[in-house]
């Protein structure tokens, strides 16, 4: 006889692993996440075998006839070490081992120009902004964008001036400025006293103009007498004659013939006939004019001197005195 109530366990055992069989498959299993040598690595079993499977919405595997998949991802770490699967309708999660939620990126001052990421740190208006999604050119402001970080504090009250420091070494002398603008003109000041008379110039002056004549020449050099006349002039203490005399002379016969011009003077009418600065000319032919001028400072000392221009020929009647002579005397003070 058929013991029916054990055939009934034994259908209901059979039919509970046919319906439990399915319901295990329908699932995204894990058996492997973690980071190791520098990769992402995550293995599992998807639903059904051959089926496609996505990462955290961007990488995509296709698992084998076994239902088995594996990602290996270089450069890719999930932001919470929290990964997300797909397959078909299923979704499930998984912790990544060694991994370390990703910290903030200190960026330094804010620019306009460079490309951030989200959880990039910044400065900008004395606060810190972090970024709460990729952006550039885009102003750090609370918003879709940026997310204030630390707010710059109030300005506190100004401190105590501190002591005064020892003052530092002297620098360079800087180039020298502009020229200013000319100020207005001061008041005149007082008159200073007169100062003392100064030595005069000219004491005295005269003018001897005459033809020079060979009167009174017996000829020959040495001869000498005033021509055409001469100045009494009283010399003082300091003082001196300054003479300037020129006079003009031709030759009456052909020849080579000397005349002397000079500037004498003596004591008295008779006194030793002193001369000075006397020229010597060398005459040509006939008809051939010829111009001296000699200029003569005496220092006689004190005294009354008969001061004049004074003449020497070589020959009488061979020269002719063409021009009237002038002769300026100045009685000076000092050299």
């Amino acid at each position: 006889m058929t013991n029916v109530s054990g055939a009934c366990t034994a259908l209901s055992l059979v039919l509970l692993a046919a319906a439990t069989a399915p319901a295990a498959a329908q699932q995204i299993s894990v058996t492997t996440a973690t980071v190791e040598a520098g990769k992402l690595v995550i293995e599992g079993k998807s639903p059904q075998p051959k089926q496609k499977v996505t990462l955290d919405g961007r990488f995509n595997e296709k698992s084998n006839g076994s239902r088995a998949f594996r990602f290996s991802l270089d450069d890719y770490l999930p932001p919470s070490c929290i990964v997300s699967l797909k397959a078909g309708a299923l979704l499930t999660t998984a912790v990544v081992a060694n991994c370390g939620p990703r910290g903030l990126t200190p960026r330094g001052p804010w620019n306009g120009e460079d490309e951030y990421v989200a959880d990039d740190l910044v400065t900008f208006g004395g606060s810190s902004w972090r970024a709460k999604r990729d952006n550039t050119g885009k102003t750090p402001a609370s918003g879709k964008d940026w997310e204030a970080f630390a707010r710059a504090g109030e300005t506190g009250p100004q401190g105590n001036a501190g002591p005064v420091g020892p003052a530092g070494p002297q620098g360079d002398t800087g180039p020298q400025g502009e020229i200013g603008p000319q100020g207005p003109q001061g008041a005149t000041g007082v008159q200073g006293p007169t100062g003392a008379t100064g030595p005069q110039g000219i004491v005295n002056a005269w003018q001897i103009s005459g033809t020079p004549s060979e009167s009174g020449l017996a000829g020959g050099f040495g001869n000498f007498k005033f021509t055409p006349d001469f100045q009494t002039v009283t010399v003082g203490t300091g003082q001196k004659v300054l003479v300037v005399s020129s006079m003009s002379v031709r030759d009456l016969t052909n020849g080579q013939w000397w005349v002397e011009w000079g500037v004498c003077y003596r004591s008295g009418d008779f006194g030793t006939l002193n001369r000075r600065g006397q020229i010597f000319s060398w005459l040509g032919t006939a008809d051939q004019n010829n111009s001296i001028t000699t200029t003569v400072l005496l220092d006689p000392g004190p005294g009354t001197w008969q001061i004049g221009p004074c003449l020497s020929v070589e020959q009488t009647g061979k020269l002719n005195y063409n021009s009237t002579s002038y002769t300026t005397l100045m009685l000076i003070n000092g050299s």
